[in-house]
């Protein structure tokens, strides 16, 4: 009877011994295949990426132009008229939506928060920088969408009349560590860049000012823009920031 016992517990333990090697196997087969999968969602992404950054995006200017013309060609003159209506509107609201975002934005200010100026480059070019309340919300769509934070943190800059914000979300994946940088403009029709690293003040404030030297795809990890003119279609929009989050998710991390 104790050698009959004794029996089914070693047939029992080969059993559970078998059944943890093959999960085991499961696991790294799936592991691998997940891995295969990221690798070629950031390959494609980035191939991607670089077609749709290849050329310069209209600006809303040139969509305007183009919304008269084809106004004009399908309504004729009174369409042609409406057309011309609307875009001098569009381009009011987007003259006065610069200004309207800066006040906006100083009022977002953290309670007892200091607003500091400072100068750059040798053309003393001023900014302003502050904590804003808006911060957690602004990160929250990198977090949301790329996964979890170990770190979260922002500001306002304002110069030459507009503001921006940049956010830093620092994302921990089963492929490391990674860096999600957004510069964002707040006025309409809104530009976007991304990054894979932490931006310097000075070039935040470069990017922003159009400063010579600062083009942003000359930039080190630089992954992608939203142009004003691919904000004024939001489908378009909505895809090219589905591929650069992949790419800030899945694409290769700045070293």
């Amino acid at each position: 009877m104790s050698c009959q016992i004794n029996g089914q517990r070693a047939n029992l333990s080969a059993e559970r011994t078998g059944l943890s090697r093959l999960q085991s196997g499961y696991n790294y087969a799936l592991g691998q295949t997940l891995a295969s999968v990221q690798r070629g969602l950031g390959q494609a992404s980035t191939t991607a990426l670089r077609l749709t950054e290849s050329f310069d995006p209209p600006s809303p200017e040139a969509l305007y132009g183009a919304a008269v013309l084809g106004a004009a060609l399908y309504k004729g003159r009174d369409g042609r008229n409406f057309a011309l209506n609307a875009a001098g509107a569009a381009k009011v609201a987007s003259a006065l939506s610069g200004g309207l975002g800066a006040g906006l934005a100083r009022l977002t200010r953290d309670k007892g928060g200091q607003i500091e100026e400072r100068f750059f480059f040798k053309t003393n070019t001023p900014a302003r920088f502050w904590a804003s309340k808006l911060t957690p919300w602004f990160n929250s769509a990198e977090v949301g969408l790329l996964g979890k934070a170990t770190a979260s943190q922002g500001q306002m800059i304002e110069t030459g009349g507009q503001a921006w914000h940049y956010g830093l979300v620092k994302l921990e994946t089963n492929r490391g560590e990674r860096t999600a940088a957004h510069l964002q403009s707040l006025r309409w029709p809104a530009q976007h860049y991304y990054f894979n690293r932490p931006l310097s003040e000075p070039e935040a404030v470069g990017v922003i000012s159009g400063q010579k030297g600062f083009d942003p795809k000359q930039l080190p990890g630089y992954v992608g823009q939203i142009a004003p003119g691919e904000s004024l279609h939001p489908a378009w929009a909505a895809a090219k920031t589905g591929l650069i989050r992949t790419n800030l998710l899945y694409g290769e991390a700045q070293s």
